[in-house]
Protein backbone atom coordinates (compact mmCIF):
# COMPACT_ATOMS: atom_id res chain seq x y z
CA UNK A 1 0.00 0.00 0.00
CA UNK A 2 1.25 3.41 -0.88
CA UNK A 3 0.99 6.69 0.89
CA UNK A 4 -1.95 7.78 -1.21
CA UNK A 5 -3.95 4.74 -0.31
CA UNK A 6 -3.46 5.38 3.45
CA UNK A 7 -4.45 9.01 3.16
CA UNK A 8 -7.41 10.14 5.27
CA UNK A 9 -9.09 13.42 5.87
CA UNK A 10 -8.21 13.22 9.55
CA UNK A 11 -4.50 12.93 8.73
CA UNK A 12 -4.75 15.80 6.29
CA UNK A 13 -6.32 18.11 8.89
CA UNK A 14 -3.74 17.10 11.51
CA UNK A 15 -0.95 18.02 9.09
CA UNK A 16 -2.59 21.37 8.27
CA UNK A 17 -3.08 22.01 11.99
CA UNK A 18 0.60 21.26 12.73
CA UNK A 19 1.71 23.56 9.92
CA UNK A 20 -0.61 26.27 11.26
CA UNK A 21 0.81 25.94 14.80
CA UNK A 22 4.40 26.13 13.53
CA UNK A 23 3.52 29.12 11.36
CA UNK A 24 1.80 30.85 14.29
CA UNK A 25 4.82 30.28 16.53
CA UNK A 26 7.14 31.69 13.88
CA UNK A 27 4.93 34.76 13.48
CA UNK A 28 4.76 35.27 17.27
CA UNK A 29 8.56 34.98 17.51
CA UNK A 30 9.00 37.55 14.75
CA UNK A 31 6.56 39.93 16.47
CA UNK A 32 8.45 39.53 19.75
CA UNK A 33 11.70 40.34 17.93
CA UNK A 34 10.16 43.49 16.44
CA UNK A 35 8.80 44.62 19.81
CA UNK A 36 12.17 44.08 21.46
CA UNK A 37 13.90 46.11 18.75
CA UNK A 38 11.32 48.89 19.09
CA UNK A 39 11.82 49.00 22.85
CA UNK A 40 15.61 49.15 22.45
CA UNK A 41 15.28 51.99 19.95
CA UNK A 42 12.95 53.86 22.31
CA UNK A 43 15.42 53.39 25.17
CA UNK A 44 18.21 54.83 23.01
CA UNK A 45 16.09 57.87 22.18
CA UNK A 46 15.18 58.37 25.84
CA UNK A 47 18.82 58.01 26.83
CA UNK A 48 19.88 60.65 24.31
CA UNK A 49 17.09 62.95 25.50
CA UNK A 50 18.18 62.65 29.15
CA UNK A 51 21.85 63.27 28.29
CA UNK A 52 20.99 66.30 26.19
CA UNK A 53 18.77 67.71 28.95
CA UNK A 54 21.61 67.42 31.44
CA UNK A 55 24.02 68.91 28.91
CA UNK A 56 21.58 71.79 28.36
CA UNK A 57 21.55 72.35 32.11
CA UNK A 58 25.30 72.96 31.98
CA UNK A 59 24.84 75.43 29.14
CA UNK A 60 22.72 77.70 31.29
CA UNK A 61 24.30 81.09 32.00
CA UNK A 62 24.40 80.46 35.75
CA UNK A 63 26.97 77.68 35.28
CA UNK A 64 29.04 79.24 32.48
CA UNK A 65 31.67 81.04 34.59
CA UNK A 66 32.05 78.11 36.97
CA UNK A 67 32.37 75.66 34.10
CA UNK A 68 34.94 77.86 32.36
CA UNK A 69 36.93 78.22 35.60
CA UNK A 70 37.07 74.45 36.05
CA UNK A 71 37.80 73.69 32.40
CA UNK A 72 40.39 76.44 31.88
CA UNK A 73 42.40 76.16 35.09
CA UNK A 74 44.50 73.70 37.03
CA UNK A 75 42.90 71.43 39.60
CA UNK A 76 44.27 73.71 42.32
CA UNK A 77 42.19 76.66 41.13
CA UNK A 78 40.09 77.85 44.12
CA UNK A 79 36.52 77.20 43.00
CA UNK A 80 34.91 77.51 46.43
CA UNK A 81 36.38 80.96 47.14
CA UNK A 82 35.35 82.33 43.77
CA UNK A 83 31.88 80.79 43.41
CA UNK A 84 28.84 80.33 45.61
CA UNK A 85 28.81 76.95 47.36
CA UNK A 86 25.22 76.24 46.30
CA UNK A 87 26.11 76.91 42.68
CA UNK A 88 29.02 74.47 42.91
CA UNK A 89 26.83 71.85 44.58
CA UNK A 90 24.16 72.31 41.90
CA UNK A 91 26.82 71.94 39.21
CA UNK A 92 28.25 68.69 40.56
CA UNK A 93 24.73 67.58 41.45
CA UNK A 94 24.03 67.37 37.72
CA UNK A 95 26.97 64.98 37.38
CA UNK A 96 25.60 63.01 40.32
CA UNK A 97 22.24 62.70 38.55
CA UNK A 98 23.98 61.66 35.34
CA UNK A 99 26.03 59.04 37.19
CA UNK A 100 22.99 57.63 38.96
CA UNK A 101 21.04 57.40 35.70
CA UNK A 102 23.95 55.60 34.04
CA UNK A 103 24.28 53.23 37.02
CA UNK A 104 20.54 52.50 36.86
CA UNK A 105 20.74 51.75 33.12
CA UNK A 106 18.45 54.62 32.17
CA UNK A 107 21.15 56.48 30.28
CA UNK A 108 23.73 54.88 28.03
CA UNK A 109 27.23 55.22 29.45
CA UNK A 110 28.56 55.78 25.93
CA UNK A 111 26.18 58.68 25.31
CA UNK A 112 27.10 60.27 28.64
CA UNK A 113 30.77 59.80 27.84
CA UNK A 114 30.48 61.29 24.36
CA UNK A 115 28.61 64.35 25.60
CA UNK A 116 30.11 65.21 28.99
CA UNK A 117 33.24 63.19 29.82
CA UNK A 118 35.71 66.08 29.67
CA UNK A 119 33.66 68.39 31.87
CA UNK A 120 32.93 65.59 34.32
CA UNK A 121 36.57 64.54 34.56
CA UNK A 122 37.77 68.13 35.02
CA UNK A 123 35.21 68.75 37.76
CA UNK A 124 36.05 65.49 39.54
CA UNK A 125 39.76 66.28 39.50
CA UNK A 126 39.36 69.79 40.97
CA UNK A 127 40.78 69.89 44.50
CA UNK A 128 38.07 72.19 45.88
CA UNK A 129 35.34 69.95 44.51
CA UNK A 130 37.04 66.95 46.11
CA UNK A 131 37.10 68.81 49.45
CA UNK A 132 33.42 69.74 49.07
CA UNK A 133 32.50 66.11 48.39
CA UNK A 134 34.55 64.91 51.37
CA UNK A 135 32.89 67.50 53.63
CA UNK A 136 29.39 66.53 52.49
CA UNK A 137 30.12 62.83 52.87
CA UNK A 138 31.40 63.43 56.37
CA UNK A 139 28.12 65.12 57.24
CA UNK A 140 25.88 62.29 56.00
CA UNK A 141 28.05 59.31 57.12
CA UNK A 142 26.82 57.09 54.28
CA UNK A 143 29.05 54.76 52.31
CA UNK A 144 28.88 52.96 48.99
CA UNK A 145 26.16 53.74 46.48
CA UNK A 146 24.25 55.75 49.09
CA UNK A 147 27.14 58.13 49.79
CA UNK A 148 26.75 61.66 48.50
CA UNK A 149 28.08 62.08 44.97
CA UNK A 150 28.77 58.35 44.55
CA UNK A 151 27.18 58.43 41.08
CA UNK A 152 29.48 61.31 40.13
CA UNK A 153 32.50 59.49 41.56
CA UNK A 154 31.72 56.20 39.84
CA UNK A 155 31.19 57.85 36.47
CA UNK A 156 34.29 60.05 36.76
CA UNK A 157 36.49 57.09 37.63
CA UNK A 158 34.95 55.06 34.81
CA UNK A 159 35.54 57.84 32.25
CA UNK A 160 39.13 58.34 33.43
CA UNK A 161 39.66 54.59 33.05
CA UNK A 162 38.16 54.62 29.54
CA UNK A 163 40.52 57.47 28.62
CA UNK A 164 43.47 55.71 30.30
CA UNK A 165 44.08 58.88 32.32
CA UNK A 166 44.46 60.03 35.88
CA UNK A 167 43.70 63.42 37.36
CA UNK A 168 47.39 64.23 36.89
CA UNK A 169 47.01 63.56 33.17
CA UNK A 170 43.91 65.75 33.01
CA UNK A 171 45.93 68.48 34.70
CA UNK A 172 48.35 68.53 31.76
CA UNK A 173 45.65 69.05 29.13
Amino acid sequence: MGIIENWTWKGFFEAVQAIGVVGGLCFAGYQLHLQTKTMQDAQQVNSATFVLKISDEFDKPKFQKLMDAIDDHASTFPIIKKFDGKLTEDYIGNFETLGNLVDDGIISEQMAYDELSYELEKAWCNNDIQRLIKKNRGADNLIGRNAMYSGFEHLAKRFLMIDHKTCSDIEKE
